[in-house]
C-alpha cells in the first residue's frame, strides 16, 4: 500500500495519505507504516528515521533539509530502504545527509545528497556501516576542506555517480567502486579494508596539491584496481606507473593478490630508483623498502615479498634513464 505526501496546503497530516488526500510531512508518512511513500515536489524537513521495509520515491524537485544528532536521515538497523529521486541536504546541526546503521540495507538511486557544516564531523553525504548500493546519484561533500563524498565501511556498491568532495571522494572497505566521476582535493578513493574493486572510474584531483593520490591504500587484501582514468595531482613527470602484476599468496584459497601500488592506472610508486621518494603512503624519505614494509604487503610470505621487491627494483632501474632526461 502507498502513502502520498505533498506540501501544504494540498497535504495535511490530518489526511489518510491516499492519492486524493496526501499528508504534509515525511515523518507523518513514515509513521503510517506503508511500504511505499510517494513524495510530491516541495521542501520537507528532517530529521527522519526509517525502519522496516520501505521505498521513498520522489518527483523532481523533492528536497529534504534539516537534521539533528548529526544527520538528516537515519536508516536504522534491520531496515531495508529504497530511496529514489530525492534531494537530501544536511543543514542545521547535521553534517551527514544520510547515515546507514550496521545491520541496515539501503539502495539509493537518482538522488542528490549534500553534506553539511553541523558540529562534530566532516561534511559527508553518506556514511554507512550497513549494506549500501548507490547508483546514478550526485554526491557533494559540502563546505569545508575535510569533506568526503561517501564513507562506506560495510559491504557496498558505488556505481555511476558524480562525486565531488574537497578531501576524499570515496572512503571504503569491502566495496565495489565502478564508473564514477570523482573530483577530490586529496584522495580520489581511500581504501581501508579487504575485497575492494576500483574499476573504470574517472578521477580528477587538485592539480596544485603535492600529496594527493588517485587511490590511497591504507590496508587491504584482495584488491582489484584497473581501467581508471586519473587527471591532475602532482606533475606526472615525477611519477612512475608500474605494470600490473599478481602474485598467488594463499595456497589454500588460491586467490591472487594484486598489490595495489603496482598497477598501471593511478596507484603510483613515486620517485628515483636511487633517491628518496614519496610513495603511495607519503613521507619525504620513504624508499622502496619502506613501501614494502607497509600494509597491505606486510602479511605476504617472504618468497613472494622477495619476488615483488625484485620486480619493482628491476622496473625502476630500467626506467631510470628516461626519468632523468
Amino acid at each position: 500500500m502507498e502513502t502520498f505526501v505533498a506540501p501544504a496546503p494540498k497535504g495535511d497530516d490530518g489526511n489518510d495519505g491516499t492519492h486524493g488526500a496526501p499528508v504534509a510531512t515525511l515523518s507523518r508518512a513514515i509513521g503510517l507504516g506503508r511500504s511505499v511513500i510517494r513524495i510530491a515536489a516541495g521542501r520537507y524537513r528532517g530529521p527522519l528515521t526509517l525502519t522496516g521495509t520501505v521505498a521513498l520515491r520522489g518527483e523532481d524537485g523533492v528536497i529534504v533539509t534539516g537534521g539533528a544528532a548529526n544527520r538528516v536521515m537515519t536508516i536504522a538497523a534491520g531496515a531495508n530502504v529504497v530511496l529514489e529521486g530525492v534531494e537530501v541536504c544536511a543543514t542545521d546541526h547535521a553534517w551527514m545527509a544520510i547515515a546507514v546503521d550496521a545491520g541496515a540495507t539501503a539502495t539509493i538511486t537518482r538522488c542528490r545528497l549534500t553534506g553539511g557544516s553541523g558540529g562534530g564531523g566532516s561534511p559527508t553525504p553518506i556514511l554507512s556501516w550497513g549494506t549500501l548500493h548507490v547508483e546514478g546519484c550526485h554526491l557533494r561533500g559540502g563546505t569545508g576542506d575535510a569533506a568526503t563524498g561517501v564513507c562506506a565501511y560495510g559491504r557496498s556498491t558505488i556505481v555511476d555517480n558524480e562525486i565531488d568532495a574537497s578531501h576524499i571522494g570515496v572512503n571504503c572497505g569491502g566495496a565495489t567502486v565502478e564508473r564514477n566521476r570523482i573530483r577530490a582535493g586529496t584522495y580520489g578513493i581511500y581504501v581501508q579494508g579487504d575485497d575492494v574493486v576500483v574499476r573504470g572510474n574517472d578521477i580528477t584531483l587538485d592539480p596544485d596539491a603535492r600529496n594527493v593520490r588517485a587511490v590511497f591504500v591504507v590496508r587491504g587484501d584482495r584488491l582489484v584496481v584497473e581501467h581508471n582514468t586519473i587527471t591532475g595531482g602532482p606533475d606526472p613527470a615525477r611519477w612512475i606507473a608500474l605494470p600490473r602484476r599478481t602474485w598467488t599468496y594463499d595456497e589454500v584459497s588460491d586467490r591472487e593478490y594484486a598489490q595495489a601500488s603496482i598497477t598501471v592506472n593511478g596507484l603510483y610508486f613515486h620517485g628515483e630508483a636511487d633517491g628518496p621518494s614519496g610513495g603511495p603512503y607519503g613521507g619525504p624519505t620513504q624508499d622502496l623498502d619502506d613501501l614494502l614494509a607497509h600494509d597491505p604487503i606486510r602479511p605476504l610470505p617472504a618468497d613472494v615479498l622477495a619476488d615483488i621487491r625484485a620486480f619493482l627494483r628491476g622496473y625502476l632501474d630500467a626506467a631510470a634513464p628516461a626519468r632523468h632526461d
